[in-house]
C-alpha cells in the first residue's frame, strides 16, 4: 500500500489573547475619547468663568441701564389688554373660523383701521387700538383620549389593532377639534364685547354652513316625527294586545270554569316587549331633542368676551425683562468680537510669515 502524504493540520483555535487585547484597546480609545470631551467641556467652562470675571462690572452696569430703560418704557407705553372667547364649531366650520381670525390679525398688524372699523362696526379710533387676533384649539390629552375611544368603538377588531393612538394623535390638526379659544389684544379694554358679534356672524351667516344646518335640523325633525308615530303605534298595539288578552281570559273562564291556566314561562310576553320598545323610542326622542338644541347654532359660544379686558402681558413679555436681556446679549457679542479680533491680530504676523506676505 502506498503511503498517503499527511496534510498539515490547520489550527481552528481562536487566539483569545489577541481578542482580549483588541477589546482592551477599544475600551482604552473610548475612555480616552471621553476624557478629551470632558477636558474640552471643562476648559470651555473655565473660559466662560474667566470671561464673566473679567467683564462682570460691564455686564452689571449694562443690566442696570436696561432695567432703567425698560422701566421707563413700561410706565410710558400703554398697556395691552387681552380677552378670550371660547366657542364650539359645528358642521366643519373650524377651518373657515381660522381663516377669518388670521384675516383679522393681518388687518390689525397692518394697522388697517378703516377696514377693521367696517368689519366690526366700530370707530376708526377703536379699530386702531386693536393689537392682534389669535386662535388655538382647546386641546388636552383627556379629550383626545375620549375622541379616540369613541372612534375605536365604531371599528372592527382588525381595524382596532391597526389604529394606534399615537397615529391618531399625530394626524390631528387644530381644525379637527370642537372647542377653540379666540384671543384678542387691544389697547382699549372695553372693546371686546363690541367685536364678538362680527366674529360669530361671520360663521353663522355663511350660506354653506346654513344649508348644512338646515338639512341637519330637517332630518332631526323628521326622525322625531317618525319616533313619535312609532310610540303611538306601540301604544295602540299594546292596547289591542290587552284587549285580546281580556277577551281570551273571559273565554277561558267560561270553557274551563275554575281550572287554572298556566302560561309557559319560556313564552315571550308581547306586552313587556312593547313597553321596552316604547322606552327605547323615548330615549331616541330625548337624544334628538338634545341634538336639535346642539345644532341650533353653527358657532356656539361657550364663554363670551368679558365686559373689560385684562392686562395680558406677563413678566417675561415686559420691557423690564426683555430690554436688559437684549442689552446684555449685545454687550457679550461685542466683547466676544473684540476678543476674536485680538486673537486674529496675534496670529497675523505668523500668518504673513508663513504665506510670505511681507
Amino acid at each position: 500500500m502506498s503511503e498517503q502524504p499527511q496534510q498539515p493540520q490547520q489550527s481552528e483555535e481562536i487566539d483569545l489573547g489577541q481578542l482580549f487585547k483588541m477589546i482592551g484597546d477599544m475600551f482604552n480609545r473610548f475612555f480616552a475619547f471621553l476624557g478629551k470631551v470632558a477636558t474640552i467641556i471643562f476648559n470651555f467652562l473655565l473660559l466662560v468663568l474667566v470671561f464673566l470675571r473679567r467683564h462682570v462690572i460691564k455686564i452689571a452696569i449694562t443690566a442696570i441701564i436696561g432695567l432703567v430703560i425698560g422701566f421707563f418704557y413700561e410706565i410710558t407705553s400703554p398697556p395691552i389688554y387681552g380677552a378670550q372667547l371660547m366657542v364650539e364649531t359645528k358642521f366643519d366650520s373650524a377651518y373657515q373660523l381660522y381663516n377669518n381670525i388670521r384675516y383679522y390679525d393681518a388687518l390689525a398688524k397692518d394697522r388697517d383701521s378703516i377696514r377693521l372699523a367696517q368689519l366690526f362696526n366700530i370707530t376708526q379710533r377703536e379699530a386702531a387700538q386693536l393689537e392682534g387676533f389669535y386662535i388655538e384649539a382647546d386641546d388636552n390629552k383627556n379629550k383626545r383620549l375620549l375622541e379616540y375611544a369613541g372612534i375605536m368603538e365604531t371599528l372592527d377588531t382588525a381595524s382596532q389593532k391597526q389604529f394606534k393612538f399615537i397615529d391618531f394623535d399625530n394626524n390631528l390638526e387644530p381644525t379637527d377639534y370642537k372647542f377653540h379659544k379666540i384671543s384678542v389684544g387691544s389697547y382699549n379694554k372695553y372693546i371686546f364685547p363690541k367685536i364678538q358679534n362680527t366674529i360669530i356672524n361671520s360663521i353663522e351667516n355663511n350660506e354653506y354652513f346654513k344649508s348644512q344646518q338646515e338639512v341637519s335640523l330637517m332630518n332631526l325633525k323628521r326622525s322625531d316625527s317618525l319616533y313619535k308615530i312609532a310610540i303611538v303605534q306601540a301604544d295602540e298595539m299594546r292596547d289591542n294586545y290587552m284587549e285580546i288578552r281580556t277577551i281570551e281570559a273571559n273565554r277561558d273562564e267560561q270553557e274551563i270554569g275554575t281550572s287554572i291556566y298556566m302560561r309557559p314561562q319560556a313564552e315571550e310576553n308581547p306586552e313587556v316587549a312593547l313597553l321596552q320598545r316604547k322606552l327605547e323610542l323615548n330615549d331616541s326622542i330625548t337624544d334628538i331633542a338634545k341634538a336639535r338644541v346642539d345644532n341650533h347654532k353653527i358657532l356656539k359660544v361657550i364663554s363670551a368676551f368679558p365686559e373689560e379686558g385684562f392686562i395680558s402681558r406677563s413678566l417675561t413679555e415686559s420691557h423690564i425683562f426683555r430690554i436688559p436681556i437684549y442689552l446684555v446679549c449685545l454687550l457679550v457679542l461685542i466683547l466676544l468680537l473684540r476678543h476674536f479680533n485680538t486673537f486674529l491680530k496675534s496670529k497675523e504676523a505668523s500668518l504673513k510669515e508663513y504665506w510670505n506676505l511681507n
